[in-house]
């Protein structure tokens, strides 16, 4: 299986698309590069909540993975979930409107 990366100013969202059905699955990389345990856990519970609120919106049957930046560290969190929604957008993660 391959997947694709498409960067961003605050993180690098990667998605596989597997063969498999079910929901789509989310991990968040933070490397010591960002700082501390403390600020590494800030923005992976940012991340986490932006991608949880728009959950029902996402595909089915991906892999996600947002890996953080260290930009990601200052930003702020309607900053963050901008670029979530640009990114995802550019790599098709929304469900088809119906």
């Amino acid at each position: 299986m391959e997947g694709r990366s498409w960067p961003g100013r605050y993180f690098t969202l990667a998605v596989l698309e597997p063969a498999a059905t079910g929901p789509s699955r989310t991990g968040f990389i933070t490397t010591r590069q960002l700082g501390g345990a403390v600020v590494r856990n800030c923005i992976r519970r940012r991340l986490r909540e932006i991608v949880r609120s728009s959950r029902p919106r996402l595909k089915d049957a991906c892999w996600i993975v947002l890996i953080a930046r260290r930009a990601s560290a200052r930003a702020a969190s309607d900053q963050l979930r901008l670029e979530w929604e640009r990114l995802a957008a550019r790599a098709s993660l929304w469900k088809a409107v119906t």
